[in-house]
């Protein structure tokens, strides 16, 4: 036992001492292996390429997406130097790449210190990070799969993982304390807007504590040709989190950007923020904040002037959120102007489609031209600008979906709304503008807007409508207008006279027209510079009520009218009905625009009444209706009225002329008139009526209304006529021929001289004015004889006869004159006739009255005619044969019985009344030196019937002496013109063979005894 264990010691023993002879002479060579590495180090960097790779392996696997590559990697050590200090990690040609392989980053060299120690152990644990003047490339990936956020992004993981003191594989920076880099060169490879940015001054500072707490701070001056723009970033986190804020600006947009990039329109200071966390997150975001002083947005050839600028966006790898952003436009001189607000996203891809929200509070449309630059729209803008005149936009909502990366928008990608109010709009040069707008604007998907407007004026007129403005994204614009317009005729025809349409008359005045009107407008108006009439299509249909139109003619109107009306800028059309003259009528109008003439075409069945308030002549119409068309036709100078009438189904009569026309036979009627004359027909032209019997033809020649034929009845003339100069101025008609046939007319008279007085009525006919002159003149019908040359001057009003003057010649220096005057309800007649006998003979009262001088004198009024009839010196050629007798008793009347046929009278005194047809004598007396007589009674025209009684007075030059003598000659002559010795006689019975009674007893008896015994003659008829 003991044996073996002496032996098992003495193993042991060669073991151990063979074992401590090892481990010497392996410790030895340890040293002097380690010796010679030290001392190698101390001599300078040794280069050790497989540690290169391997320390890019660990960087990439320590950060996934990040590919980092590492040129050249050497150790070195000042161990001998400063005693104990780390060994250094000199690393050259570093390059990151993102997970597209594109390089994100370039380090040339690069300064670690790690700790000996662990590097002994096989680890990589960097104690700080130094690098001296460094160039660093960076190429931005605006888009996806980098986007926007992925440097931030980047950068936070990388600080993420230096606060956390991770230990992955190989890579150890739980030591990590620090990380230098000063006078970096930076630079910023160009992408799309985006030029190259260097910075040479790059410099940072940061610092990790051992409880993982860190901070830090970056800044660089960025430049690109004159334009600096400074950077400035701040680190702070603990354990991991934390956040990285950069600050960036101010700087110029449009300076720096490359030319065609949308952003150098913006001439503003910006000053761009960005803030992102410090860690590994599933969304990486990225909070961006801009912030701009005033300056301005340049669109089209202008600017929008901008007094400031807040945005707030957050940035993914996909797409940046604009959350919230406020951009306040500079008002006129110094003022606020109008605040708009964005909301929004834009896409991390191809063009950065982007789409936004905005509003916007208020705008006024005095300030769009500070605020829609010129050379945007332009058509567009100009035709706002310059035709929007007053009027406020508010609460505007907008959408708008465009391509940031070049500005463009799409078709239809603007859509939004405003209210408006007050809206004063231009919209033809001009013309009235509408007033008082109010509505909506809505920007469609189609690529146009939408006005609705709720209210509004257009010179009286309200209006209501829509307005559509199409191709907004092209260079034309057009707009296409739908309105309702509502308000007074006189309003309306009043715009119609004014630009576009000018609508022109002369004679007919449409400015003094009333009722109401309804209109639908359509229209469409190209948005362009200098508009025509030519370049707009517009049509107006509008429904015209309660017309009153007055019209060019005797003072004449339409009323009650209704008629629809259609407007286009090259015609007029209107018809419709009313009443013109108490008559319905129906009308239609049509005109050439702008400015050519008017037509307008009535058409009624006129009656009596209605002709006469147009004033013309109707004492001829009896009954019936009478188609009729007038025209009128507007020239220059004024206008042109024809009137035509079918006189077939009209009664007509003239029974003054013996003239007749039933209805049925066939007439017509045409005038022509110029409106441009004096009253309602002093521009006569033209006249032509025509029926069975009555012919009148007449024309103007040399501005004289020559009638070139004048028929009706028996009368046949020619002359002219002057119609009135104005309104309620007489007819001036001149006429001549060889007969003038009266006969009707006096028969006329004749029937109605005593009839009953009638109420006054109205004139039947316009006032008027005649001087005639005829070679004879007929007042009976044969077999009664022609008077001579006959000349005279009338006035009347329709059939009524006012007054006259008229000649008569009778015989070598000898002239008959009639006077016949009518005022008020007195009817004045003085007749006087240098040969009585011929003018009883030609008026059919009696071919038995030779010679004589007559004169008449006889008032008229309520219904009786009162007179006196004078003859001088005549001959009755019919008279009883017991005158005759009578007169031969004495010794006076034997020469006067056998002197000649008849009985020759020295004077005839006839005082009459005459009421209806009954001729009442009260005391008629004549006398010659051989007899007189005297009768009292009535003469009954209308019974051809005498009831006469009288005294016969024979020599009657001295049968009347005893009753001339004063005081006691009413003793022997009690009747005025009776004598001392006289006859009585009566005369009853019809006029071919009345009963002739005398008494001859009463010739004996002297005066006084006459009427003692009633032999006398008997009692006057009272007067009626």
């Amino acid at each position: 036992m003991r044996r073996r264990l002496r032996q098992a010691g003495r193993v042991a023993g060669h073991v151990g001492h063979h074992g401590a002879r090892l481990a010497g002479t392996l410790v030895l060579v340890a040293l002097l292996l380690l010796g010679g590495a030290a001392w190698r180090l101390g001599q300078g960097p040794v280069d050790l390429p497989p540690l290169a790779a391997r320390i890019g392996a660990a960087v990439s696997a320590a950060e996934p997406g990040l590919t980092v590559t590492v040129g050249r990697a050497g150790l070195a050590w000042e161990g001998f130097r400063r005693g104990g200090a780390p060994i250094d990690l000199r690393l050259a040609d570093i390059a990151i790449r993102n997970r597209s392989g594109v390089v994100a980053a370039r380090i040339s060299t690069l300064r670690v210190t790690l700790s000996l120690a662990a590097l002994i152990k096989g680890a990589i644990t960097p104690i700080r990070i130094i690098a001296h003047d460094p160039a660093i490339v960076l190429r931005p990936a605006l888009q996806a799969p980098g986007g926007l956020a992925a440097p931030p992004e980047a950068v936070g993981e990388l600080l993420a993982l230096i606060s956390q003191s991770p230990r992955t594989g190989l890579l150890d920076l739980s030591a990590l304390r620090a990380i230098r880099i000063a006078d970096a060169h930076v630079a910023i490879e160009p992408v799309g807007a985006l030029p190259e940015l260097v910075a040479t001054d790059g410099a940072l500072v940061f610092t990790r504590h051992p409880g993982g707490r860190m901070g830090g701070a970056a800044s660089a001056d960025f430049h690109n040709g004159g334009e600096v723009i400074p950077l400035g970033l701040t680190i702070a986190g603990d354990a991991g989190a934390g956040r990285v804020t950069a600050l960036l600006g101010p700087f110029d947009p449009g300076r720096l950007m490359k030319p065609g990039s949308p952003f150098t329109a913006v001439d503003l200071p910006v000053m761009l923020a960005a803030s992102w966390p410090v860690g590994r997150f599933t969304t990486p975001e990225l909070d961006l904040g801009v912030s701009a002083a005033a300056g301005g947005i340049a669109a089209g050839t202008g600017q929008v002037p901008i007094a400031g600028l807040q945005a707030h966006a957050v940035a993914t790898r996909n797409e940046v959120l604009l959350s919230d952003a406020r951009i306040d436009l500079a008002g006129p001189n110094g003022t606020a102007g109008p605040a708009v607000r964005l909301r929004g996203q834009i896409a991390l891809r191809g063009a950065l489609p982007a789409a936004i929200d905005a509003t916007v509070d208020q705008v006024s449309a005095t300030d769009l031209t500070r605020y829609w630059p010129q050379g945007l729209l332009r058509d567009a803008r100009h035709y706002v600008t310059r035709h929007i005149k007053a009027g406020v936009a508010r609460d505007g909502r907008f959408h708008a979906v465009f391509d940031l990366a070049t500005g463009k928008l799409a078709p239809g990608a603007v859509t939004g709304e405003f209210a408006a109010s007050g809206v004063t709009l231009d919209w033809f040069p001009g013309a009235p503008a509408m007033t008082a707008l109010a509505g909506k604007l809505h920007f469609a998907a189609d690529d146009s807007l939408d006005i609705d407007a709720t209210a509004g004026r257009l010179d009286g007129l309200a209006l209501r409508g829509n307005m559509r403005i199409t191709t907004l994204s092209r260079h034309d614009q057009t707009a296409t207008i739908g309105a309702h317009a509502t308000g007074g005729l006189a309003d309306a025809l009043g715009l119609l006279r004014k630009p576009p349409l000018r609508l022109k008359t002369t004679a007919l005045k449409l400015d003094r027209a009333t009722g109401q009107m309804a209109a639908t407008i359509h229209a469409s108006v190209p948005l362009k510079r200098r508009l025509a009439l030519a370049d707009i299509a517009i049509r107006a249909d509008a429904a015209l009520t309660a017309v009153h139109l007055p019209l060019p003619f005797a003072g004449l109107a339409l009323e009650d009218g209704s008629a629809a009306l259609e407007v286009d800028p090259h015609h007029l059309a209107l018809h419709g009905n009313g009443r013109v003259a108490a008559t319905a009528t129906r009308f239609t109008a049509a005109m050439t625009l702008p400015g050519g003439p008017l037509t307008l075409e009535a058409k009624a069945n006129a009656t009596r009444l209605a002709l006469a308030r147009m004033g013309l002549p109707v004492a001829a119409w009896r009954s019936g209706a009478a188609p009729l068309t007038v025209t009128y036709r507007d020239q220059a100078g004024g206008g042109v009225l024809e009137i035509g009438a079918d006189l077939t189904g009209a009664t007509l009569a003239a029974p003054a002329f013996g003239w007749h026309k039933a209805a049925g036979q066939p007439g017509r009627a045409t005038l022509r008139i110029g409106l441009s004359g004096g009253g309602p027909f002093g521009g006569l032209e033209a006249a032509h009526v025509e029926a069975p019997g009555l012919l009148f033809d007449g024309v103007r020649r040399a501005g004289r209304f020559a009638v070139a034929m004048a028929r009706l009845g028996r009368l046949r003339a020619r002359g002219s006529v002057a119609p009135p100069a104005r309104l309620g101025a007489p007819w001036r008609i001149s006429l001549s021929g060889g007969t003038l046939d009266l006969s009707a007319l006096i028969a006329q008279a004749r029937a109605q001289a005593g009839t009953a007085a009638a109420a006054p009525r109205p004139a039947s006919g316009p006032v008027w004015a005649l001087n005639g002159a005829f070679a004879q003149l007929r007042l009976h019908a044969a077999p009664a004889p022609l008077l001579g040359a006959t000349q005279l001057a009338a006035t009347g009003d329709g059939d009524r006869l006012t007054g006259l003057e008229a000649t008569l010649a009778q015989g070598p220096r000898q002239t008959g004159r009639l006077t016949y005057r009518r005022a008020g309800g007195l009817t004045r007649i003085r007749l006087d006739a240098p040969d009585a006998g011929a003018l009883l003979a030609a008026t059919g009262a009696t071919g038995g009255v030779n010679g004589g001088t007559l004169t008449l004198d006889a008032t008229r009024q309520g219904g009786l005619t009162k007179g006196r009839l004078g003859i001088d010196d005549f001959r009755l050629t019919e008279v009883p044969v017991m005158a005759k007798v009578l007169q031969a008793l004495t010794i006076y009347g034997m020469p006067a019985a056998t002197s000649g046929p008849g009985l020759a009278f020295t004077r005839l005194v006839a005082p009459f009344t005459m009421s209806g047809e009954v001729v009442t004598l009260g005391g008629a007396r004549a006398w010659s030196p051989s007899l007189g007589f005297t009768t009292t009674g009535q003469i009954d025209l209308a019974r051809k019937r005498y009831d006469l009684s009288g005294t016969i007075v024979p020599a009657y030059a001295l049968n009347t002496l005893p009753g001339r003598i004063p005081l006691i000659g009413r003793l022997f002559s009690p009747e005025k013109g009776g004598g001392l010795f006289a006859a009585r006689y009566t005369v009853v019975g019809p006029f071919g063979a009345p009963r002739v009674v005398v008494n001859p007893v009463s010739a004996l008896a002297p005066g006084f005894i006459r009427d003692l015994f009633g032999i006398g003659p008997p009692e006057a008829p009272a007067k009626p």
